[in-house]
């Protein structure tokens, strides 16, 4: 086999103001080898992690695989439509970019063009891609069908096939059939069956990722420093954004995360067997390269060991190449004993590690016992539960069933004779019934008039001692309203004389004078007779009378009292005509008419 070495040199993305149809064949060759880049670094690269069981941390990257789909996808790609719209015989760029929007309007990695000042494209001029380096506007306004249409006369193309001269001939042999082709369909014909830049541009661009994924792939990343192009000068942000674009931000975190450095472990041992002293040369080649980085003491962070190779961090290599020139002699001592420690402790490790797992392997085979038994119990119980227990569960649900077929039918067949007995108790009562009563129909008559005239008589008399009780109620009542009236009467006659005697003392009838005279004659006669210390006696006093021997001072006052008592007399009767309203109304109305004849005699 012979061993060749390949270079692919390729520019990085484009994005101009204008973009045509070659920055879009550039782009797109360039996502095709990110995606390679990105497989090759990041996806292998934690492949091997995986496969040497080495623990790291995963760094994720963004794929690219949509964006190229949208450009070479058979039948729908940005390519092949744009060769499909070359062959139409109307076809133009606006016609291709309408069909790009309407084909791929939802696509994650294509959008419209936005209306800005410095360019004002609409939906059938440009389309916009989202790259793995950024957005780029494509116009297609500047001739994309026509860049694709770059077919040769066919004449022509005969004509160079067809040298003598091998290497012009080796330029054209595989345009040969599509010349042969063109030439027999005429012109025309021809260059619509011939095949577009763009199909070219696809095969061509499978063909070189194919052998790149048959070779082992090592990138060198060319970083622009200015734009200016001068020399010691670095543009910090345009740095920064190639190396963005270029996906080495990715590939950076991995390396600072990952293990970039790795080593088979017969090489490292191969290397610095020599220089060990014989308790660590004769140790295999893995533990020699556990026990070497051990006793020179590298941290553990700064490697891991895998299944064939062992992985150190970045940088951390270096420390081998500064053990093979320092003095071998003033470290050998410090090796040997630390490589002793280290194997006693690794075997005492390794006996307490192989006690750990005899005890686990025997918990491990007392389970798996136990579960084989279970197993078989689990079987039997199966087994039992799918003949035995079947016919069980048959057998009981059959008992069930007559037994709930005697209850109901019991039920029912009670409900039944229920249902007759009561029919037959009220025939026989009906008809017993019946037969009483023609037996006794006077005498139920008889009863029934009996009933009725009892009844009569008992309504009769409770009407008729309703009215007795009412008549006498009535009476009781006037009886009680007379003596009422008489008590007033009393009352009212007693108080004139009361207050007559009380306004008037010295105002007498004829017959008090004449009475008061005789005695107050003797009285004198005695007061004189006794020896007169009272002084001289007082004349009685004279009341004129009228006719009729009264005075006229009371017989004034006695017809004031009986116009008063006439009218309290008329008052009474016409109160005692009205119904009572309210129990203490007639002796409210009688107080009031006291105290006003009381009041009237006391103003008089």
């Amino acid at each position: 086999r012979i061993a060749d070495i390949g270079v692919l040199d390729i520019y990085g993305f484009e994005s101009f103001p204008v973009n045509s149809f070659e920055q879009l064949c550039i782009n797109y060759a360039n996502e095709k080898l990110q995606q390679h880049f990105n497989q090759q670094i990041f996806a292998q690269e934690q492949n091997i992690y995986d496969r040497e069981g080495i623990k790291f941390t995963r760094v994720g990257y963004a794929d690219n695989q949509g964006c190229i789909d949208l450009i070479e996808a058979k039948g729908s790609g940005i390519m092949s439509l744009l060769s499909e719209e070359g062959r139409l015989p109307k076809g133009t760029d606006e016609t291709f970019t309408l069909k790009v929007h309407q084909m791929h309007g939802k696509h994650d990695f294509l959008k419209a063009p936005k209306m800005t000042k410095m360019a004002k494209l609409t939906r059938s001029e440009a389309f916009v891609i989202k790259h793995f380096a950024g957005d780029v506007t494509y116009s297609t306004s500047t001739g994309f069908l026509q860049k694709n249409n770059d077919a040769l006369n066919p004449d022509l193309l005969m004509l160079v096939v067809g040298s003598d001269f091998a290497f012009l001939k080796q330029l054209f042999a595989a345009d040969a059939p599509d010349a042969a082709a063109g030439k027999g369909g005429g012109k025309k014909g021809g260059a619509a069956r011939a095949p577009t830049v763009a199909s070219k541009f696809v095969k061509q661009l499978t063909g070189l990722m194919e052998t790149l994924n048959a070779t082992s792939s090592h990138f060198i990343r060319c970083i622009k420093p200015n734009p200016e192009q001068r020399p010691a000068l670095f543009d910090g942000g345009s740095v920064m954004e190639q190396l963005r674009c270029n996906g080495m931000m990715d590939a950076l975190r991995l390396m600072h995360l990952g293990f970039p450095t790795r080593c088979p472990y017969e090489d490292l041992s191969a290397r610095y067997r020599d220089m060990m002293p014989p308790i660590v040369a004769q140790l295999d080649s893995a533990s020699f390269c556990e026990a070497l980085l051990m006793a020179l003491d590298i941290a553990r962070e700064d490697y891991q060991l895998g299944i064939t190779k062992i992985f150190f961090r970045a940088g951390k290599l270096a420390f081998l190449d500064e053990l093979r020139s320092s003095e071998y002699e003033t470290m050998a001592p410090a090796i040997a004993e630390k490589v002793r420690r280290w194997l006693v402790r690794k075997r005492w490790r390794k006996v307490c590690v192989s006690a750990v797992a005899v005890h686990r392997l025997g918990v491990r085979l007392r389970c798996m016992r136990a579960f084989k038994r279970f197993r078989r119990a689990a079987i039997v119980t199966l087994i039992i539960s799918m003949t035995f227990l079947r016919r069980a569960r048959l057998i009981k649900r059959r008992n069930a069933a007559a037994r709930i077929q005697a209850l109901v039918k019991g039920r029912q067949a009670a409900e039944r004779y229920r249902r007759m007995r009561t029919s037959a108790v009220r025939v026989q009562a009906a008809v017993r019934g019946w037969v009483v009563f023609r037996r006794h129909a006077a005498e139920l008559k008889e009863l029934k008039r009996e009933r009725l005239r009892r009844q009569a008589e008992e309504v009769e008399a409770m009407k008729k001692a309703g009215a007795e009780a009412k008549a006498r109620a009535k009476e009781e009542e006037k009886q009680r309203l007379r003596d009422r009236m008489r008590e007033i009467e009393q009352k009212s006659a007693a108080k004139r004389q009361e207050k007559a005697a009380a306004h008037a003392p010295g105002l007498r009838t004829p017959q008090a004078a004449a009475a008061a005279t005789g005695s107050s004659g003797s009285g004198r006669d005695g007061a004189t007779a006794g020896g007169g210390g009272g002084g001289a006696a007082r004349p009685p006093l004279v009341i004129s009378s009228d006719a009729d021997g009264q005075p006229a001072v009371c017989r004034a006052r006695t017809r004031l009292a009986a116009y008063h008592h006439v009218h309290r007399i008329a008052r009474l009767r016409w109160q005692c005509l009205q119904p009572p309203h309210h129990p203490g109304r007639l002796a409210a109305g009688v107080g009031s008419e006291a105290g006003a004849e009381g009041s009237h005699a006391t103003q008089h």
